[in-house]
């Protein structure tokens, strides 16, 4: 069975000229008057293929890209704000551990090393996991007669600040006790 697309044009009366496309085939019936017919194939038509074109892809991929390197920014100022308040946590738990051994045994540690073991009923108040800050780096301890220091180097792991009494420089991160 057949289907037929049909147009027609005609010559006149005396020999009709009409052409009906089999659909989809590309073909083309031609009537040659008397009752004659012939088959004519046509070039294939192309097809229209679906898809995106250049262009589309282009502005796509670059939008994708921005996308990507925002993200990349973005995330990698998380991770800096996300390891300076694990350094501050650090050396507050430290601090705090620091004034806690003070408590117990009457003076201050002579390096943040005895605090990782018993003396006498008290302690440890340290695990040796946490003497280091977020960039893997020793948390720094300094104590003078009645007050001491503890403070993480920070991202440049640089000892900006030397022995503090008074403050912390650069980008050390520190807790100062009495």
């Amino acid at each position: 069975r057949s289907v037929y697309a049909t147009s027609s044009f005609d010559r006149g009366s005396s020999g009709v000229l009409r052409y009906s496309r089999t659909a989809g085939s590309g073909a083309f019936k031609v009537n040659l008057g008397r009752g004659e017919w012939i088959m004519v194939k046509s070039k294939p038509k192309l097809n229209k293929c679906k898809g995106f074109s250049l262009p589309e892809i282009v502005v796509a991929c670059g939008i994708v890209v921005a996308l990507g390197t925002g993200a990349a920014f973005i995330g990698n100022h998380v991770m800096r704000n996300g390891r300076f308040n694990a350094a501050r946590a650090d050396v507050s738990a430290v601090a705090m551990a620091v004034m806690q051994y003070k408590f117990e045994i009457g003076s201050y540690p002579a390096s943040l090393n005895a605090m990782t073991t018993a003396v006498g009923n008290y302690g440890p108040w340290l695990h040796e996991d946490g003497l280091r800050d977020p960039w893997n780096e020793l948390i720094e301890y300094y104590q003078n007669g009645s007050q001491f220091a503890v403070w993480s180097k920070g991202a440049d792991r640089v000892n900006n600040s030397g022995n503090p009494e008074e403050r912390f420089l650069g980008d050390d991160i520190g807790v100062l006790g009495h």
